[in-house]
This record gives C-alpha cells, sequence and structure tokens, in this order.
C-alpha cells in the first residue's frame, strides 16, 4: 500500500526532469543494512543505510537507462524521494544513449 502526499515531476530541459514525491508506504522491515559504493561500471556513487526505522539512499548513477542522482528517505516508512534523471535510455553496445525517434 503506497499513500501519496506529494508528486510533483518537473521538465528541466529536453532530457532532463525532476522528480519529488512525499508518501507513505506500509510497513515492511529489511533489517540492517550499509553500503558504500564508488566508481562501479553503472554508479558513480552510492551510500545505503537501513537502520530498521531509519532507510537513506543516496544514489548517482552512469551509463544506464535514467541515470542521475536520487536521495530517498525513509523514518517509519514516511518517505521522501527526491531523483534527478535523464529520460534516455542507455545503450551499452554503442556505449552512448540510444536515439531518441521523432513521429
Amino acid at each position: 500500500m503506497i499513500k501519496n502526499f506529494f508528486l510533483r515531476i518537473y521538465s528541466l530541459s529536453e532530457f532532463k526532469t525532476l522528480e519529488i514525491q512525499f508518501y507513505l508506504c506500509a510497513m515492511y522491515f529489511g533489517g540492517l543494512d550499509f553500503s558504500i559504493n564508488l566508481f562501479s561500471e553503472k554508479k558513480y556513487f552510492q551510500f545505503y543505510l537501513d537502520l530498521y526505522i531509519l532507510k537513506i539512499n543516496l544514489d548517482i548513477t552512469r551509463r544506464c537507462h535514467h541515470h542521475g542522482a536520487s536521495f530517498n528517505l525513509s523514518i517509519f516508512n514516511v518517505n521522501f524521494d527526491f531523483n534527478l534523471y535523464d529520460i534516455r535510455h542507455w545503450d551499452d553496445e554503442l556505449n552512448d544513449y540510444k536515439k531518441i525517434q521523432s513521429n
């Protein structure tokens, strides 16, 4: 169950989009978890912390579909998500964005 309190999607440019969402999600407890990843094939940076009632995720991706930055915060499953992403899809074979077809 998801109860949206606020959801806005803003087009910042031809390919960039900002999405802000504030919502309540059904309770679940994933357990204790922590990770940091730097400079992988698909990510510049990722920080993830799960302390049952508090979850924090900061993710900056590259060379993947809808790459960009996201920040997610959850306290007692009240969630705030901030996503800045590219609307294009990545083509691994070309090592570039797929061409957007115009009608």
